[in-house]
């Protein structure tokens, strides 16, 4: 096993609830039954349980603000340093559940996490069962809720894990990972499945899910895991209140209710006004917020240049949305998520967005609101120059549908060798 020890991770809970909403079905908002590939562990427990051909295995829970995944993961006995993926042809085996914890009623949740252990038994043998340890990790979905409330859905996750055929730790059977934490798990799987640990030139991952993003890349000298949120609302107008509001980043002709600031009803009648979005958009990015050690990136959040030689790869709702504007090449950049947006959005009607995304997105009437603020963070927030090339794919080596559980599952592994701290 690589020893990783420096790397930055930055990690942002979300900005305006629509500017994160997840572009498709994607990551913990999957639905079907089989798709991404993950698994994650905190802590050095023996995630282990052996067959009797000699494969180990365990189990990573991803609880995310959209939906639950459940994968499992095995290796050779005594080689927990060539951890593998349990496929369903060339996609990592899961088992998808929505809505998100964050949002399942706490009656619901004994059934809910019954369907998650039902699914993954499928691919454990049954006589391995019974030692296969397994971890439930809950990312910014649960880390945006009061104490008490999500302390109340982990417990009840955690006494399900419990009771269930696999090994479960009293103690770490369910937790709330850092946005730090998660964004080192990607880096490691990415850089895992790209062959690029250990002496190797690795690659800088940046990842953006339903209410999260990340950038993580290793840099020379130190390891520091920041995080930071955003709570800037869209425009000084929105924040104002008032019957009716022009939105620069709304569909021309398009208008959605929302509330403001002071709890007043809004309607957001949009305009299509590219460059007026853009203005708001890094307006909520906080790039004036006070800089105690430089250089920085988001709300005075510490980060350094990513190394002019270093390869950078964006996943997860960042290359849905190069897919959508026709970015998705193997070297593209973030000039042309902005040219691209620039281009097709001033005159889109909703109707045609309906009519070109429908098929891949959730909401195609964000989807020029989605680009936008993916250009915006990539330049403006990351400080990634524009022309730079970026590789937009969630697929690494032979596997499609790249996760941070992967990494998860190799540094419970080895604990000793991840070292992150948080500032």
């Amino acid at each position: 096993m690589v020893s990783v020890k420096l790397l930055l991770a930055l990690s942002l809970l979300s900005l305006p609830v629509l500017a994160l909403a997840a572009p498709k079905k994607h990551d913990d908002d999957d639905d079907d039954d089989s798709g991404s590939e993950d698994s994650s562990t905190d802590d050095g427990d023996d995630a282990s349980a052996s067959d009797s051909s000699g494969k180990t295995y365990g189990i990573i829970m991803d609880a995310g603000s959209g939906g639950t995944r459940a994968f499992a993961y095995s290796w050779s006995e005594g080689s927990p340093d060539k951890v593998e993926t349990v496929m369903d042809d060339d996609k990592p085996f899961s088992v998808k559940l929505k809505p998100g914890l964050s949002s399942t009623p706490p009656g619901e949740i004994k059934k809910y996490m019954g369907k998650l252990i039902d699914g993954i038994s499928k691919v454990i043998p049954k006589s391995a069962r019974a030692e296969t340890t397994v971890q439930l990790m809950a990312t910014a979905g649960l880390r945006l809720l009061p104490g008490s409330q999500a302390d109340n859905i982990i417990a009840a996750a955690k006494s399900s894990l419990i009771s269930s055929p696999f090994k479960a730790s009293p103690t770490k059977a369910a937790t709330i990972i850092t946005g730090a934490q998660e964004g080192v798990y990607g880096w490691m799987a990415l850089n895992s499945l790209s062959d690029t640990l250990g002496g190797k030139s690795s690659i800088a991952a940046i990842a953006m899910g339903g209410s999260s993003t990340q950038i993580t890349f290793s840099v020379p000298s130190t390891a520091l895991g920041l995080m930071q949120r955003v709570s800037s609302t869209l425009t000084p107008s929105l924040a104002r209140g008032g019957s009716s509001v022009k939105d620069p980043c709304g569909l021309k002709g398009d208008s959605v209710k929302g509330t403001s600031s002071k709890g007043g009803s809004v309607t957001l009648s949009g305009t299509g006004d590219v460059k007026g979005c853009l203005t708001a958009l890094r307006a909520t990015l906080g790039l004036k917020s006070a800089c105690t050690q430089k250089p920085c990136a988001v709300q005075g959040a510490f980060q350094p240049e990513i190394p002019s030689g270093m390869s950078i790869q964006a996943t997860n709702n960042f290359a849905d949305l190069a897919k959508a504007f026709g970015c998705d090449s193997d070297e593209s950049s973030a000039k042309c998520l902005l040219d691209a947006t620039a281009e097709k959005c001033p005159s889109m009607s909703a109707d045609e967005a309906k009519d070109e995304w429908a098929k891949d997105m959730d909401d195609p009437s964000l989807v020029c609101f989605q680009g936008m603020f993916a250009a915006v963070l990539l330049i403006d927030g990351f400080h990634i120059p524009a022309d730079r090339p970026i590789t937009f794919s969630d697929d690494a080596g032979d596997v499609k549908k790249i996760t941070y559980t992967l990494g998860a599952m190799m540094a419970s592994l080895n604990p000793s060798e991840i070292n992150v701290s948080a500032k």
